[in-house]
């Protein structure tokens, strides 16, 4: 069986979901990014792209959320 991951979160640029990404490594919810199109991409440069989206295991998805939810402006 494999594990269902959920979207918790889409962010305008790579950066930004990296470092909430960051931010739940650190509470130790396992999350990825899984948008390898953006990779590689000076954010300045950048047309606009697809938003970069927030993964996290299904079974950490409502504490994700609670974390970024509880301080949205903090990495």
């Amino acid at each position: 069986m494999t594990e269902r991951w959920l979207e918790v979160r889409r962010c305008a640029r790579l950066h930004e979901a990296e470092a909430l990404r960051a931010r739940l490594a650190r509470a130790g919810i396992a999350a990825r990014v899984p948008d390898p199109s953006m990779m590689g991409r000076h954010p300045a440069c950048a047309k606009r792209l697809p938003d970069a989206r927030l993964l996290v295991p299904e079974d950490q998805a409502e504490r994700a959320r609670w974390i970024l939810d509880r301080d949205p402006g903090g990495p």
